[in-house]
């Protein structure tokens, strides 16, 4: 029996679905000047250090040190950032 459904269709489908939870992000490097992975922005590669209110951002204007490296973010509410 034919599924009324060809194989784009399905893949189609499949990658809405999965765009709906988790989507590429572009723009993430690993600074190979701290070691820590970062995003690329007009001013350099921002990378964050410490934790809790104490967190800073900290920008590496040598970007040409970054690598970049496939990333994907998820949908969260503003709320439980």
């Amino acid at each position: 029996m034919n599924s009324p459904l060809n194989k784009n269709a399905m893949d189609n489908i499949g990658n809405k679905l999965m765009n709906r939870f988790f989507c590429r992000a572009e723009g993430v490097v690993w600074d190979l000047m701290t070691g820590k992975i970062g995003v690329k922005t007009k001013d350099g590669i921002a990378t964050l250090e410490g934790t809790g209110d104490d967190a800073i951002v900290n920008i590496n204007m040598f970007d040409q040190f970054g690598f970049e490296v496939p990333a994907f973010a998820q949908n969260t509410p503003t709320a439980g950032i």
